[in-house]
């Protein structure tokens, strides 16, 4: 089985950085109803 690098979970760019340091601070947190919160996601984005 080939080794995966640790460079291959390297950061794209400063966004995703600052969303994986946040995820390693524990900063996110699951939500009661997935459907509902999913349903306000894509409301905000159109």
């Amino acid at each position: 089985m080939k080794k995966i690098g640790k460079k291959a979970f390297d950061p794209i760019d400063q966004e995703e950085k600052e969303l994986m340091e946040s995820m390693e601070r524990h900063e996110w947190h699951p939500v009661k109803n997935i459907v509902q919160e999913k349903k306000k996601a894509s409301i905000v984005h159109k």
